[in-house]
């Protein structure tokens, strides 16, 4: 009976020890397959909430490209005013130089006028001779003063047409560069996506190496 009762205890023991030892091993793998699987889940999603998880890269790098194109926006605007208003007092001056300098040749040629004037007085007794005399001069102060207004206006044009021309080179290259920097934008977003797509960058919106928590404890 003895015996009996030494060999349950045994056996009671052994079965004791060996659901320990199981439920130790149970554990042990229990903790290895759950390390396993966030080690996975970091290497490879499943499709759906891969396909899910990029949807989310994506439209992250959509408006992180659209805050980049607002600022760059902002910034072409203030230099394009800037530009646009220095363009259009340069033109204002060179206006202000032409009617300036017109201005001062016919001040001249009133001058010149008013000395002939004097010295025909003073050779001409005649009164008819010299009103004749003072007309001749008026008339030819009149086409030198024509003259002299159509070779300033022409010089004015061609100096204004050279202005217009060099202000529509700088607006072209404000241009040009304004669309390069949106190009760039664009090209660099197509290259993440496709490499998010590839596999190349893991899939995190922000760009990282892992994924966020709120995203991976997240199941839908």
């Amino acid at each position: 009976m003895d015996a009996f009762v030494f060999s349950d205890k045994n056996s009671f023991s052994s079965d004791v020890g060996l659901s320990t030892l199981a439920l130790a091993e149970t554990s042990e793998c229990s903790e290895m397959e759950n390390r396993e699987g966030v080690e996975g889940l970091s290497r490879g999603l499943p499709r759906s909430q891969s396909e899910r998880l990029l949807a989310v890269c994506k439209v992250h790098m959509q408006q992180e490209r659209e805050l980049q194109e607002k600022y760059h926006e902002s910034v072409f605007a203030t230099v394009e005013k800037v530009m646009r208003t220095s363009q259009s007092n340069q033109l204002k001056t060179l206006k202000v130089l032409q009617e300036r300098e017109t201005a001062d040749v016919m001040r001249k040629l009133q001058a010149s006028r008013h000395g002939e004037v004097k010295q025909l007085a003073k050779v001409h007794k005649d009164k008819a001779e010299l009103d004749r005399m003072k007309r001749e001069v008026a008339k030819s102060t009149v086409e030198k003063g024509v003259n002299e207004c159509t070779r300033l206006k022409k010089i004015y044009e061609k100096k204004r047409a050279e202005l217009e021309r060099q202000h529509e080179e700088v607006r072209q290259r404000l241009e040009e560069e304004r669309a390069n920097i949106k190009a760039a934008l664009q090209a660099e977003y197509n290259s993440r996506c496709s490499k998010y797509e590839s596999g190349e960058l893991p899939l995190s919106p922000s760009g990282g190496t892992s994924m966020p928590e709120s995203l991976s404890e997240n199941t839908y």
